[in-house]
């Protein structure tokens, strides 16, 4: 009976009456401004309050509702996991050491939100043997796992400043390793792009990068 109140206004909304907006949680939101009241399409004007669109008000509440049930067990919402070649190169390799590790760390990282690779990644998985485009493009795809192609301005000049960093540490301390770029460019993309960051490679990517976030078992 209560949905027979329903009607729909000239703009095509729907109108819920208050008793059912009242069952299903649903709340007018106020508009404080002749901005806001046109940007509606309430046609009020002033400190008024109208009821949102019928479903975006549902959505909206749903939303809510779930980020505070995350918020209350302590669950942090989706991230973004950006993968080092290290860890595909042990996953790809039954007999390496890692192997085991790296299908539990990716599993646990798939489970937290999404994957990606960056370009300076591909490039270094392309360069191993039997590792062609066309097998690396299909494990991408069949594992839901991105390649982002692009690295903007922000990233190749944190690369830089960590590379350099790196190369004035390494000249007052003989026997370390010698790094390439392409290690700083990963750590840089991954800290610019506030992504978490896969690798089995701890020491270089603390040192270099001290605001980004690792997944290093």
């Amino acid at each position: 009976m209560l949905l027979r109140k329903a009607r729909v206004t000239s703009k095509g909304q729907i109108t819920i009456p208050r008793e059912v907006r009242q069952l299903l949680g649903v709340r007018a939101i106020p508009c404080y401004s002749k901005a806001a009241s046109a940007e509606c399409g309430c046609g009020r004007k002033g400190r008024r309050v109208h009821s949102p669109s019928f479903g975006e008000s549902v959505i909206r509440n749903a939303l809510r509702a779930e980020g505070y049930r995350r918020a209350r067990a302590g669950i942090a919402g989706p991230v973004t996991t950006a993968i080092d070649s290290n860890v595909l190169i042990a996953l790809w390799d039954v007999d390496d050491a890692l192997n085991r590790e790296a299908q539990e760390v990716l599993d646990e990282a798939l489970e937290r939100g999404k994957l990606v690779v960056p370009a300076p990644v591909f490039a270094e998985l392309l360069a191993f043997p039997k590792r062609t485009d066309g097998f690396l493009q299909s494990f991408f795809r069949e594992t839901n796992i991105s390649i982002d192609w692009g690295l903007s301005e922000n990233v190749w000049r944190a690369a830089g400043r960590a590379f350099g960093a790196y190369a004035a540490r390494r000249r007052t301390a003989e026997g370390k390793p010698r790094r390439a770029l392409v290690d700083f460019l990963i750590g840089a993309y991954a800290e610019q792009n506030g992504y978490r960051l896969l690798t089995f490679d701890r020491g270089i990517y603390r040192a270099a990068f001290m605001k980004l976030k690792l997944i290093a078992p």
